[in-house]
């Protein structure tokens, strides 16, 4: 079995064990923020992860730049309360977005059924009247 005698050096095995401590930290950062705000966000495991993982790294680089701790490790107990902090943030802010846009998109069909789009107006068909209302 070549495979079993497989062996990376010490600095391999030292960012493989480091990127999957954080996946993990990730994980169960995203996981905590979707179940202390649960909606219709992504989801799934991938979505989890994701957010949990930009929680892992907004939250606390927004710590440390409002308090300059000098030995400050992001996987630590106050890491995990910025990094969910940040995970909640993304979430909040995720779901503004997505009010904004369904409030654009009803103001654009409300205003917009009877209008041509900005590349077909001009050119060979003239505008439509617009009805004032």
């Amino acid at each position: 079995m070549v495979f079993l005698q497989l062996q990376f050096s010490e600095s391999v095995q030292f960012w493989v064990y480091l990127i999957l401590i954080w996946i993990g930290f990730g994980f169960l950062v995203g996981l905590t923020a979707r179940i202390i705000f649960p909606g219709e966000e992504p989801s799934g495991v991938l979505g989890v992860l994701v957010i949990g993982l930009l929680g892992s790294m907004i939250g606390p680089l927004a710590l440390q730049a409002v308090w300059r701790f000098e030995s400050f490790h992001p996987i630590s107990p106050l890491g995990a309360v910025a990094a969910v902090t940040g995970a909640s943030a993304l979430l909040v802010g995720y779901r503004f977005l997505l009010i904004l846009a369904a409030e654009q998109a009803a103001r654009t069909s409300r205003q917009g059924a009877r209008r041509r789009p900005a590349s077909v107006r001009g050119g060979w068909f003239p505008d439509p009247p617009e009805d004032e209302d």
